[in-house]
């Protein structure tokens, strides 16, 4: 009889430890499948955004040494900034701007997959400017129509505010939104030098995206910003 509860008693507990794997492993997949759910609902919406428009890319002739030549004015910024003021004043059409802008970050926490050029195989190492250590980050700049279009979503902090997309050349700070490979290594209220367009500012971390955000732009379809600092327009 002993021999007989004992045995029940083993297959109970065999039992009930099996019961809690399946439990386990059923939330899980319940878990995976409302991500996956609200994943596909968020690009269901984006895709809907983009329906029935027509898409038109703007180009300029600023490469290398024009590059270099424009933004050694003192008043290009100024310039940039009245340009896409006019576009966004336009009522026949969105101006939506998405651009890859490496920028660089002095004393970057992270590993080298942050760098601007890791899949191409290019690394370039840290340099010192004004007795700081910078190294150059991928980096996207978004204007509000970015936002709105690819209904970024946020896991931490806040989004940009109207106010943040207005240009001030007397600002020295400039807010970010970090990709979700940052958690971890930088959180909502974090600062750190940057260099935006060679000009020293303060970078002030506002948000950080949950995994897979991803926006349209000119060259790629889908620009995962999961390794970005997304940056204003």
């Amino acid at each position: 009889m002993k021999f007989v509860q004992h045995v029940l008693f083993k297959q109970t507990k065999i039992l009930f430890f099996t019961l809690i794997v399946v439990s386990f492993c059923f939330c899980i997949l319940v878990f995976q499948l409302i991500t996956n759910l609200n994943q596909a609902n968020l690009e269901v919406r984006t895709t809907n955004n983009y329906k029935d428009k027509n898409l038109y890319i703007l180009s300029d002739s600023l490469y290398d040494e024009k590059e270099t030549e424009f933004f050694s004015n003192m008043n290009s910024m100024d310039i940039l900034k009245s340009f896409s003021t006019e576009l966004s004043k336009k009522q026949t059409f969105d101006y939506y701007n998405a651009i890859w802008q490496p920028i660089e970050v002095s004393d970057f926490k992270g590993d080298i997959h942050f760098d601007a050029y890791y899949e191409n195989g290019f690394n370039q190492p840290a340099y010192n400017i004004n007795g700081l250590s910078y190294r150059t980050i991928k980096s996207v700049q978004l204007n509000k129509i970015v936002f709105d279009s690819n209904n970024i979503q946020l896991s931490e902090g806040e989004l940009f505010t109207d106010t943040d997309f207005i240009y001030n050349d007397k600002k020295k700070q400039i807010p970010i939104i970090l990709g979700a490979d940052y958690r971890g290594i930088y959180k909502p209220g974090d600062s750190f030098n940057i260099l935006y367009y060679q000009r020293p500012f303060e970078g002030i971390v506002k948000g950080v995206l949950p995994p897979s955000q991803k926006i349209l732009t000119k060259s790629e379809p889908e620009l995962f910003l999961d390794t970005y600092m997304s940056i204003l327009h």
